[in-house]
């Protein structure tokens, strides 16, 4: 009603113009609402998942953000926490080709094992051979170099322990395999024998003592 004088008006036409007021009002506060809930919608990924992934609808602008995802973690979120979709960071980091993002999620716990609700795993999302979710704006762009390092990790993750894989593995088995080395160290120095001794607790006692809680191995990406 700016710029009306009330007392110019006749009662009916102060009425009408309430009653427009009202209206436009009502039309702002259930636009803000939906705006609100768009909002809402664009950040219903989990906050790691999303740190990963970069902004809603982007394709992979998804910048360096290893520091905001190590805090994360380190303030306690959960490396295997998915998305409704069953989707993982790990599946995020692989589909965006992020192999040193990948390696970090990896060594807190991230299990290389994981599908989503339409059994797509870590590795069909890293060489983007999914099902179900074939309009997903990530897939749009060909996997490059950085997914193929990824999908290398991924072939070290699941492996049995060795000095290769070793740096894929989360902190608890990685330190269970070196107060274990230690023993093998100790061994090495028996003779005349050391080095077979050693090169046997290698190849055959850490594999069996330091696995990954999952123990399971992950299926070739599909065709």
């Amino acid at each position: 009603m700016s710029g009306l004088d009330p007392a110019s008006l006749e009662p009916a036409e102060v009425l009408l113009h309430v009653a427009a007021f009202l209206f436009n009002e009502a039309n702002n506060e259930a636009n803000n609402e939906a705006n609100s809930d768009d909002d809402e919608m664009l950040d219903d990924f989990p906050a790691l998942y999303r740190a990963i992934i970069g902004p809603p609808g982007t394709v992979g602008c998804h910048g360096d953000n290893e520091e905001k995802v190590l805090s994360l973690l380190a303030a306690g979120s959960d490396p295997n926490e998915c998305t409704e979709q069953g989707w993982t960071p790990l599946m995020a980091s692989g589909s965006t080709g992020q192999p040193a993002m990948m390696r970090l999620l990896l060594r807190w716990g991230a299990d290389p094992t994981a599908r989503d609700n339409r059994g797509n795993g870590v590795l069909d999302w890293t060489m983007h051979k999914v099902r179900g979710h074939e309009d997903d704006v990530v897939l749009t762009v060909d996997p490059g170099p950085e997914h193929d390092e990824c999908r290398a990790l991924l072939a070290l993750a699941v492996a049995p322990w060795s000095p290769s894989s070793h740096g894929t593995y989360p902190q608890a088995e990685r330190c269970r395999a070196v107060d274990l080395l230690w023993i093998g160290v100790a061994l090495s120095k028996r003779e005349p024998l050391g080095r077979a001794l050693l090169d046997c607790w290698l190849e055959h006692v850490l594999p069996l003592a330091v696995q990954r809680a999952t123990g399971a191995q992950i299926a070739e990406p599909r065709a």
